[in-house]
This record gives structure tokens, C-alpha cells and sequence, in this order.
């Protein structure tokens, strides 16, 4: 079958340049132009349907078995397939049917057929890219893991194959400049394929895009596979330094001395630590901007700079008073034989702010079991979120304050909004209540056994007392809990649903 492009017909130097490719660089073409124009696909698709009684089965053609399966409906795409259990559109089997597909292909490249795998290969990176950027249709992970299989196996069939390494790397280029990921493509994958030629087109392809983020990650690409370690060097430290990347590659370089002053001005400009919320998107190990602590912790010990590695570990113990950084700065001083001084002066530093609340200093007094220590924090500057973590502080050295603090929460919950949830949420602070005040109770009779004072802590108001105060008198704690739990009964008697709950929870 003949298609007629006009009255003249192509230019010859066209023709010449057509009759002249393989049939692998055909479909390297066909496939580019496809991409570039919705006109170029419709007229392939309705050529190769005029075409499909003289080529038999459309399962036969690895490129039209690609094409249907991406054509077909993807659950996402269809409302009723919402599933308002999860939040997400169903698997309706699209990207399963690709995955099989794959296997296909991979036995084609097997069998030898690399450069007949490589078209389909291609399109379905290209057509399943956008919907995986996006996050559609992608519950189980499926449609990720069919884009990158297809992503190694493309790379696979280019390697065995005989591509044209010129479109290779023309498309190469222009796929990673758009999106850095879904799916990654490395540079490194596709070198065999592309040899001096192609790698010196996927450079200057790169060198001619306008400078963006995706560019300086392919920049500096390129200049690690040259080995040009100074000029990483200057394209990772511009206006906005990459810090961690410098530091890894001079390191790697055998070049210490350097690595260590950058890492000093990392930790001069706060680019050491976890990553923050605000900073902006990273690319791997690539464009790594922020240090992790432990590494740079871990190099300035290695560099015989210990005062350096306790310094900037009580430097991010103060920006970030948390658990997490306190053990860092803990695990340091013990590795320098400086544990308990760090340690006195993070505390001392921590009692000598004037904190809004107390919940930093909670937090950090049951983290080392030091339940005394946060009660006095609670005191001095109160406990806010922290609250229920610090009554719900088992032994519980202070049963009465603990149960003050579920009593409040019952009355801010009670003020703050009604419903059913509301009822549930005050009925679990009552079981607590109760849990507190018989655990106390039983805490004060086994005292009071031990020193020999016979049955049960009279002057506490009566017997020790169970949960449930199976054929024992209750306690004090208890009983105060008992009148607790009248009142508010009482000043929810025209609320039904807390009563409810109460009854659902056994009080």
C-alpha cells in the first residue's frame, strides 16, 4: 500500500535519506514523529488498520500489541470505578496486562529480537509517564513498576541491539530534561548503546537546553562519566551549593582536605541535618544539597576533629530539640568519652530556655524514663500536646495531677463539640481515668503490705481496690474516680450518646 505525501512526492535528498535506514532506525523515526504529533498518530494508526489484513493478527506486531494495551481503558479513567473506601480508582487490570506484556518482550530481546522490542519498549515509557508522574490509577504500585521494567528493558534492547545512536540520543536527552523520574533513566544504562557518537549528540543536547535544575543533574552526569571531578565540582557549587554532593565526590577522589572545607561551609550555611519541608526537591545522591548528620558527624571524627563533631551535634540538638537529635548528640559524646557532660549541658541548656510549653522538655524526660523530671517541666511551664503522653507515664509518680489532666481533657472535649465521636473520644478518657486511679490504688496497698501495715491503706480512704473492685473496697483514687464519673454523668444528662458510649466502654 502506497500513501501519497503530495503532487511532487519528497524531496529526494528525504527519499535517499529513508531508503537508507534500517528497519529498526524506521521505527526509531516512525515513533519520534508519533510522539511530536496527535495527525502523525491518527494517520498510523488507521494506515496500519488498512494494513492489518495483509500482516495478519494484530498480536503478531510487538508496536500495535503496545498501542492496543495502551488504548485500552484505564480504571482511573472511569467514575463508577471510584472506590470511597480507599480514596482511589480500582485496578481494572490495565497495568497487570502491560506487565505481562513485558515478560513478552524480555523473551523477544532473549530470543535476540532487541531491536524489534525496543519500539513498544519506548512507547509505553512515553504514554504510561504522565498518568505515574501525576499518581493516577496507581493503588498497588503496579503502573510504577511496569514503567520502570520497561525503563531497564528499552535500555536493555538498546544495549543488544543496533539502534540509530543519534535519535537515541536526541530522545535520551529531551525525555530526561523533562522530568527527572517516572521512570529514571540513567546515563550509565544506555552508554554501551550510544558509544562516542550518540554521547557526543546527548551532549550537545544537553549543553543547548536552558539552564534548570533537570539540566545541572544531567551536567553533572556527564561529568562524572568523564571523571572530571573539578568540573562536578564547579557545576554543584553554584549560587546554591550542593554540598553533600561536593563532599562525596572529592572524598571519593581521594581529595579529603577539600572535602572537609566544604563540609565546614555546609555546616556554617545550616545545610546539615534532615531535610526540610521548605527546601527544595533533590535528585538522588546527585544534587544532594543537606549533609545527614551522622555522616558529617562521622567525618569530622574521622578527620581528628572531635570538638567539631560534639559542636555541631549540640548545634542541631538546639535547632531541632528532639528526640531524635538528643540521642545523636548523646551517641557522639559516648564514642569521645564525653557523654555525661554533653548530656548535663543539654539539660541545663534545655531548663535555662523560657519554652512556651512544656512539651520538648516532656518529651525529652520520658525518652530517658525520667517521668519526676517532666512532671516538673509540666509545672513550671505546662504541658500542652504532651499532656496525655506524660499522665499516661507508667509507674506514674503523681496518679492524682495525671488524672487532673484527663478530668481537664474531658472538659475541653465536652466544650469544644458534640456527636457520637466526641462521646467515644470522652468514654476512652474515662476508662484511662480508671485504669490511673486503680493502678494507684493497688501502687499504695502494696506499700502498705510491704511495710507491714496489715490489709490495705485505711487511711487512704478504705481497701486497695481492682479494676472492677471484685470483692474489694475501693481505694481513694478510685473513689474520687467514682464521683468523677457521677458528675459527669450527671452534667451530660441530656446528652444520650456520652452515656452510651460509657455504658459501651463498661462504666
Amino acid at each position: 500500500m502506497k500513501v501519497v505525501i503530495g503532487e511532487d512526492g519528497l524531496d529526494p535528498a528525504v527519499q535517499a535519506y529513508l531508503d537508507g535506514l534500517s528497519r529498526s532506525e524506521l521505527h526509531e523515526l516512525v515513533l519520534t514523529l508519533v510522539e511530536c504529533s496527535e495527525t502523525v498518530r491518527r494517520t498510523l494508526e488507521a494506515v496500519a488498520d488498512l494494513a492489518g489484513d495483509r500482516r495478519g493478527a494484530a498480536g503478531e506486531d510487538p508496536v500495535r500489541r503496545a498501542a492496543a494495551l495502551l488504548s485500552a481503558p484505564k480504571g482511573y479513567e472511569d467514575c463508577e470505578s471510584y472506590d470511597f473506601e480507599y480514596g482511589e480508582y480500582t485496578d481494572n487490570g490495565y497495568a497487570a496486562d502491560i506487565l505481562d506484556f513485558l515478560d513478552e518482550l524480555e523473551a523477544l530481546i532473549d530470543d535476540g529480537g532487541a531491536d524489534a522490542a525496543a519500539p513498544p519498549l519506548r512507547m509505553i515509557i512515553t504514554r504510561l509517564r504522565p498518568d505515574l508522574y501525576e499518581g493516577r490509577g496507581d493503588r498497588d504500585g503496579l503502573m510504577e513498576r511496569a514503567c520502570d521494567r520497561a525503563a531497564e528493558l528499552y535500555a536493555r534492547a538498546c544495549r543488544e541491539g543496533r539502534p540509530d545512536v543519534g535519535a537515541l540520543a536526541a530522545w535520551l536527552a529531551q525525555f530526561r530534561l523533562e522530568v527527572l523520574s517516572c521512570p529514571e533513566l540513567a546515563l550509565t544504562d544506555f552508554l554501551p548503546a550510544l558509544g562516542e557518537e550518540g554521547l557526543a549528540v546527548y551532549r550537545g543536547a544537553v549543553e543547548a537546553a536552558p539552564q534548570t535544575s533537570a539540566r545541572l543533574v544531567l551536567q553533572v552526569e556527564l561529568a562524572d562519566a568523564d571523571g572530571d571531578v573539578d568540573r562536578a565540582v564547579r557545576l554543584l557549587g553554584g549560587e546554591d551549593p550542593r554540598y553533600a554532593s561536593i563532599v562525596e565526590r572529592l572524598l571519593a577522589a581521594g581529595r579529603g582536605e577539600e572535602a572537609m572545607a566544604w563540609l565546614d561551609r555546609a555546616v556554617a550555611a545550616g545545610r546539615v541535618g534532615r531535610r526540610r519541608f521548605w527546601d527544595p526537591p533533590e535528585n538522588a545522591d546527585i544534587v544532594r544539597r543537606r549533609l545527614d548528620a551522622p555522616r558529617a558527624i562521622e567525618l569530622y571524627i574521622g578527620a581528628g576533629r572531635p570538638d567539631d563533631a560534639v559542636a555541631l551535634a549540640h548545634r542541631l540538638f538546639r535547632e531541632d530539640p528532639g528526640t531524635d537529635a538528643y540521642d545523636l548528640l548523646l551517641d557522639t559524646a559516648e564514642r569521645l568519652g564525653r557523654r555525661d557532660r554533653e548530656r548535663e549541658a543539654a539539660l541545663t541548656w534545655i531548663d535555662g530556655r523560657n519554652w512556651r510549653d512544656a512539651d520538648v522538655p516532656i518529651a525529652l524526660a520520658l525518652h530517658e524514663g525520667d517521668v519526676e523530671r517532666a512532671w516538673r517541666a509540666a509545672d513550671r511551664w505546662g504541658a500542652d500536646d504532651a499532656w496525655q503522653r506524660l499522665a499516661d507515664a507508667a509507674p506514674q509518680p503523681r496518679p492524682a495531677d495525671a488524672m487532673r489532666l484527663y478530668e481537664e481533657a474531658v472538659t475541653r472535649t465536652l466544650g469544644r463539640r458534640s456527636g457520637r465521636e466526641t462521646s467515644q473520644r470522652i468514654a476512652q478518657f474515662a476508662v484511662r481515668l480508671r485504669d490511673i486511679a486503680a493502678a494507684a490504688d493497688e501502687a499504695v496497698a502494696a506499700e502498705t503490705a510491704d511495710a507491714g501495715a496489715g490489709a490495705g491503706p485505711a487511711d487512704e480512704g478504705g481497701g486497695a481496690v481492682g479494676g472492677a473492685g471484685a470483692g474489694r473496697r475501693d481505694g481513694a483514687y478510685t473513689k474520687h474516680f467514682r464521683v468523677w464519673l457521677d458528675n459527669l454523668r450527671d452534667s451530660c444528662r441530656h446528652r444520650p450518646t456520652v452515656h452510651d458510649e460509657l455504658r459501651r466502654a463498661g462504666l
